[in-house]
């Protein structure tokens, strides 16, 4: 029995105002520079551990908005040593 990374949503975090990510087994993330790769990454750290300190910085912001609180959900599935999904 093991846990696959299926859904990772991010709210309001640096570049991210609201992301939604469906992970498949083996999920590659590619795009420009300043596309939010490493966003996203950083996003998947602050939830999972607590070495990462937020300042400022970290907080979604346009010149129409600026948010004031981060949100990150994510799911995890059980999976099986064959891969299959239990939800």
């Amino acid at each position: 029995m093991g846990i696959q990374l299926k859904q990772l949503r991010v709210h309001g975090f640096r570049g991210l105002d609201n992301l939604e990510i469906d992970f498949e087994p083996t999920t590659v993330l590619v795009g420009t520079n300043n596309a939010g790769k490493t966003t996203v990454l950083k996003s998947l750290q602050l939830a999972l551990s607590n070495s990462f300190q937020i300042t400022d910085d970290d907080f979604h912001f346009t010149d129409a908005i600026t948010r004031t609180k981060i949100v990150i959900d994510i799911l995890f599935i059980s999976i099986d040593g064959d891969g299959n999904k239990y939800f």
